[in-house]
């Protein structure tokens, strides 16, 4: 009986898994890029759902390291917004949409992109409500408010079927109004220091801006009595002739009294935007579905 060779047995074994294309060592192989992608994504959207949105942006940002070219990368680019979002780092979120906006222009879910922004901005500026309290605010900046009214702005104008068109739209109007606030306080700071051009110049880019804002009347007061100083009665005259058929309330004020905003509008403005909060951030956390 001859004696077993080991040697040429495995040599046999091996020669013949190469030539069958059977690997034994198949059963150790990594996954492919694709799947790897997919049990990453898997796991952060299962983390956002459930509402750990540190780790949900933790998993999302290997996502976007790791497989940057993967079919998951387009729709983590929003949800790791939404995380980013929720853990209150607005500035990344606006920078997460922007990419969106620019890189996908034609997504189906680009409204809510804009809308994402849009929120971000607006609550990176949260603080900026303390503008409809009196005092002087000529040295604070809206910057963070304009840029929220300009985002929901352009969603409004180019997505007419959008589902947030109707609560963008009652943003727009709190905004429009808060803003026109702001621009009326800093003109009304520019008329107490005797910046009369100034005050009038402020006035003109409120109404050309922000059309139909609640303090409109307001503004047009301040602006007859700062032509009157400069000495332009005519101009002076015409604002009035017009405060006096549609608004004569206005013309009983003390000019300090300008800009104030009642308990009653500032309760009603404060409503909307909770009651908008309320109802609609929290749907934004199963959004958006690819």
């Amino acid at each position: 009986m001859k004696p077993f060779h080991y040697k040429k047995f495995l040599l046999g074994a091996a020669v013949a898994t190469a030539v069958s294309g059977c690997s034994l060592g198949g059963w150790f192989d990594k996954p492919d890029a694709e799947e790897s992608a997919a049990i990453i994504y898997r796991a952060a959207k299962n983390s956002l759902n459930n509402k750990a949105y540190a780790a949900a942006a933790e998993k999302y940002e290997e996502l976007e390291k790791s497989y940057p070219f993967s079919k998951y990368a387009r729709p983590a680019t929003l949800e790791l917004a939404y995380a980013n979002y929720k853990n209150g780092n607005t500035e990344k979120t606006v920078a997460l949409c922007d990419r969106f906006i620019t890189s996908y222009p034609g997504d189906a879910k680009l409204d809510y992109a804009y809308y994402l922004k849009g929120l971000a901005e607006f609550n990176r500026g949260k603080t900026l409500l303390h503008y409809i309290i009196p005092r002087d605010m000529s040295a604070k900046s809206a910057e963070p408010m304009i840029k929220a009214f300009d985002v929901f702005s352009q969603l409004y104008d180019k997505f007419p079927t959008s589902p947030y068109r109707q609560d963008v739209k009652e943003r727009l109007v709190v905004l429009r109004n808060m803003l026109a606030v702001h621009e009326l306080r800093v003109a009304s700071f520019y008329f107490e220091q005797g910046s009369y051009v100034a005050t009038i110049n402020r006035i003109k880019y409120m109404i050309e801006r922000y059309q139909g804002a609640q303090h409109t009347a307001d503004g047009l007061y301040l602006m007859a009595n700062a032509y009157r100083r400069i000495g332009n009665e005519d101009l002076a005259r015409d604002t009035l002739r017009v405060l006096r058929r549609n608004h004569p309330e206005v013309l009983d004020k003390d000019l300090k009294r300008i800009a104030q905003v009642s308990d009653k509008d500032r309760k009603n403005w404060f409503g909307k935007l909770r009651n908008m909060s309320d109802v609609i951030l929290e749907k934004l956390r199963i959004k958006p579905r690819y």
